[in-house]
């Protein structure tokens, strides 16, 4: 992600670059077997260096959590000359992967960054802990010739205790329903979502059903499913404690309490 840089305008010629640009692409696209277009190889902090005018050295940092991305480039006293950040999404190309980042901002540091209507779509390239970037291709921009950037893996970013929780619950579970004297299986699938998680009740006899509200903290699992009960649609609400690789809890269906009533366990 590269941006104006009035204090330090770059003076590569555009045209012998773009041809050694293109073998660099070229060679990419050979090397690239099973490209997907997920932002998940581009999660965590990447470092770079940059020389700009007059052959200084400067370095660029690339910060990518989700669907965030931040960007500063710094001196060699570490003082900041660019900062910006904006939304990033991953698409395919053909055989290339292109990094399309919007909703840019943009400023000599984070507190005089402003938006700006320039939205980027970048090739890029992930090899083990590189990070390869083709930018300026998308089109000409005053100062800014295209060129290729190459940044190391710095750190993957840590999940934190409540992302780290939900992620034992993701996947697939076997359960086992019991209503009164009637048991049944189900399956159950859980998959991250954002803010939290989503999921499904798969029932061998009626088919997928969505769950409505999911709730995952210290350990208790919280989640609700609109069924129809003779007639009448009513949410069930399960309730669960999760130990180790086993989920174990009750379950009601609302204004049904009386009648409608079990338990419900579940295992990888």
């Amino acid at each position: 992600m590269n941006h104006k840089d009035s204090s330090n305008p770059e003076l590569v010629a555009r045209g012998s670059f773009l041809n050694r640009a293109c073998g660099f692409l070229v060679a990419c696209w050979v090397g690239s077997n099973a490209l997907a277009a997920s932002v998940d190889p581009l999660q965590g902090t990447w470092s770079g260096k940059r020389t700009v005018d007059g052959g200084a050295e400067y370095t660029q940092l690339l910060d990518i959590r989700g669907d965030k991305l931040r960007y500063t480039l710094s001196n060699g006293d570490n003082e900041v000359r660019l900062f910006a950040k904006g939304n990033i999404k991953v698409e395919r190309l053909g055989s290339f992967q292109v990094l399309k980042v919007t909703d840019i901002e943009a400023g000599s540091s984070e507190s005089e960054a402003q938006a700006i209507s320039d939205d980027r779509d970048t090739i890029f390239v992930v090899s083990e802990d590189q990070l390869i970037l083709a930018s300026n291709f998308d089109k000409v921009r005053d100062n800014q010739a295209a060129r290729v950037d190459v940044y190391t893996l710095k750190a993957r970013p840590q999940p934190t205790p409540s992302e780290a929780a939900v992620d034992k619950l993701i996947g697939k579970w076997k359960l086992k329903v019991k209503l009164a004297e009637d048991e049944r299986d189900y399956e159950l699938v859980f998959e991250k979502a954002e803010g939290g998680l989503a999921g499904s009740l798969i029932s061998p006899r009626s088919g997928v059903h969505k769950l409505k509200m999911i709730s995952f903290k210290d350990g208790q699992l919280s989640m609700e499913m609109a069924r129809e009960i003779q007639g009448t649609e009513a949410t069930i609400a399960y309730k669960a404690e999760l130990k180790g690789e086993t989920l174990a809890g009750t379950f009601v269906v609302k204004g049904y309490e009386d009648q409608y009533k079990g338990t419900w366990s579940g295992t990888r």
